[in-house]
């Protein structure tokens, strides 16, 4: 009988013996080695021509195993790659399966299941278990939740650009007076304070105020006031 050549790499020695224990025990399954840091996982890996290699996720760093897969890639590309880890949380398990591993085993299963699963891997018979196929599920949502906001934001600013670009037209269009009317409104000054600091009456100012609105387009001073705001519209008048 052949048997399936496996390579298991994992930072704790007593998880990778008790493992050996359950692979003497079945007849299809022959482990090469075990190593228990990334170092020692290249040498084995570069060592052994495998058919399934187990990595833990976190060896010397949270992410040691996701760091070896590109490894075992080059080296090894004819291994199939199963995770072996206590780690259940979406991100981890979405980026494994997207670097492209076979399979994820979360240590808590039975050992007799991880002995099932090798056996899937090795016949590219692999059906994702419900647990770890909801957690792609989730963070693939999660993804497109943050990629719509993504989007919605770029959306905004686009609008805004286009805002800036048609109002600052609207503002080439504004005489002397209008323009300097319109920039004293924006930064907060009354009608009657600009009136005075221009020497002209309060009238005046205020029909200068009706025009500007006309070449806006605009119902309300306020209105128009907030949406130059918004845009930072005298920003490039202020240097």
């Amino acid at each position: 009988m052949e048997k399936i050549k496996v390579i298991m790499c994992d930072d704790q020695q007593s998880i990778c013996d008790c493992y050996r224990y359950v692979f003497e025990m079945t007849e299809d399954i022959l482990l090469l080695g075990t190593a228990n840091n990334k170092a020692d996982s290249k040498k084995l890996i570069l060592g052994n021509q495998a058919d399934v290699i187990l990595l833990d996720i976190q060896m010397d760093t949270a992410e040691t195993g996701l760091e070896l897969i590109p490894f075992v890639q080059e080296y090894q590309p004819q291994a199939k790659i199963m995770m072996l880890t206590v780690h259940e949380e979406p991100e981890y398990i979405f980026r494994a399966f997207q670097e492209g591993i076979s399979d994820y085993f979360v240590k808590t299963l039975p050992a007799e299941e991880l002995v099932r699963s090798i056996r899937a891997v090795y016949e590219n018979q692999v059906v994702l278990r419900p647990g770890i196929a909801q957690k792609i599920v989730e963070q693939t949502n999660e993804i497109m939740r943050k990629q719509k906001l993504l989007e919605a934001e770029n959306e905004e600013v686009k609008n805004n650009q286009k805002s800036l670009l048609y109002i600052l037209n609207l503002m080439t269009k504004l005489s002397n007076s209008e323009f300097e009317i319109l920039k004293g409104l924006y930064y907060g000054k009354s009608c009657a304070q600009i009136a005075e600091e221009r020497y002209v009456s309060e009238s005046t100012v205020r029909t200068h105020t009706g025009r500007i609105l006309k070449k806006f387009e605009y119902s309300s001073m306020k209105k128009l006031i907030l949406q130059l705001r918004k845009i930072n519209a005298f920003s490039m008048f202020d240097e």
